[in-house]
């Protein structure tokens, strides 16, 4: 009777943990890929908000809420719809969410969805944050299926765009639903590296599926890197490289505003005069630790001042930076190189001739990938320079 007693309990011990939310949800367990991560967080603990804006609706006031049951009255099937996700210690207030939205309003009356799920993206311990993109990605799948299934919508107007550990997000979201393009921006690289596909964002999150890497490697602050090198997408852009970015000396970020501050004001970047850290761009910063916990180092960028709240490398903010400048810039960011390793950018790049696409917004205007790769098949590389502050581009 104990070897019985003994075998039952080793028999638990070994089947995985799971976690169920709700019939529309479903369950997620610790399976392969998913075993180095805790389980995630059901949606509705989280508080994922859907707050949607349009050209007559461009305040927070003004802006509408959608759920995967209810469809905002400002929203429209024949506009093309944006979702943007942020990533780790973020919140829908962050201050490049609401960038992103006016220059997409900018250029066309969108229907703009800025997704916040900061009850599921501030924990301390990154993994918690890390594993919660699963269910985040399986909550915007469903306001996007009710988008498709009920508010008249097609595949071919869904666009999801997320920074960090919100491309992964978007990536979850994509497998579960139907996404004409889905963006990673610096996707997040701690614990989603050296793991198979299906763990985060990935060419068959969408029918076209792109990502730009910016910090790819780890600074010089001892800091994990906190995007990968690896490539995600139908195509991949390395911008400098792809592993930091120029006038991020420490390559970590000077302090940004608290993202839940409504009244945040702006600060206008200046070039440092002698090229060294000073008062002025000096500041505790925040980096993710081998253990995945979360330390704050001392730190800058050239010509930021420090204000308000924490924020992870410079490089990997900087991402947010160039995609934001291509929205209404077309010819920004035409990529100068093809490169045939990821491991090695840019020495395995030569210069690009023929199909050079744009890095950013406008990149889905060279899709030169006739149809779907096989998973693990070598897709296209690139390789640009920019500038060490806005402008960007070079071209």
């Amino acid at each position: 009777m104990r070897c019985l007693l003994l075998l039952f309990i080793c028999a638990s011990v070994a089947i995985a943990k799971e976690i169920c939310c709700d019939d529309e949800i479903g369950c997620f367990n610790d399976d392969p890929p998913f075993d180095s991560l805790p389980l995630p967080t059901c949606p509705h603990k989280i508080g994922v908000i859907f707050r949607m804006y349009d050209r007559s609706h461009t305040t927070k006031k003004k802006a509408e809420l959608l759920t995967r049951y209810k469809i905002a009255n400002i929203w429209k099937p024949y506009r093309r719809t944006v979702f943007i996700v942020h990533g780790f210690m973020n919140g829908e207030n962050a201050p490049w969410m609401s960038s992103f939205k006016d220059e997409f309003l900018i250029r066309e009356d969108y229907n703009v969805i800025i997704v916040g799920w900061s009850g599921g993206s501030r924990h301390v311990w990154y993994p918690s944050s890390a594993t919660n993109v699963r269910t985040v990605g399986a909550e915007i799948a469903l306001v996007a299926n009710n988008l498709l299934k009920v508010g008249g919508t097609t595949p071919e107007k869904l666009y999801c765009i997320g920074h960090s550990l919100g491309g992964h997000a978007c990536g979850h979201a994509g497998m579960r639903s139907q996404f004409h393009r889905v963006t990673g921006l610096d996707p997040a690289g701690p614990w989603f590296e050296n793991k198979p596909w299906e763990i985060g964002l990935n060419p068959s999150s969408a029918e076209h599926v792109d990502a730009i890497h910016t910090n790819g490697e780890p600074g010089i602050s001892l800091v994990l890197n906190l995007g990968t090198m690896k490539p995600l997408g139908d195509v991949d852009f390395y911008p400098n490289g792809g592993g930091s970015q120029p006038g991020c000396y420490i390559d970590v970020f000077g302090l940004m505003p608290d993202v839940y501050d409504d009244n945040i004001t702006s600060v206008t970047e200046t070039e440092a005069s002698n090229g060294k850290l000073d008062a002025s761009e000096t500041g505790m910063v925040a980096g993710i630790g081998l253990d995945g916990f979360v330390r704050t180092y001392p730190g800058g960028e050239e010509g930021v001042a420090p204000h308000g709240g924490i924020m992870p490398h410079c490089s990997h903010m900087r991402v947010l930076d160039l995609y934001e400048e291509s929205i209404n810039n077309p010819s920004a960011f035409t990529s100068a190189h093809s490169c045939i390793n990821n491991k090695d950018v840019p020495g395995s790049c030569s210069e690009c001739l023929v199909n050079c696409p744009v890095m950013g917004y406008h990149a889905e205007q060279h899709w030169f990938v006739p149809e779907k790769l096989a998973l693990g098949t070598q897709r296209p590389l690139f390789w640009l320079e920019t500038n060490r502050k806005s402008p960007y581009s070079q071209t």
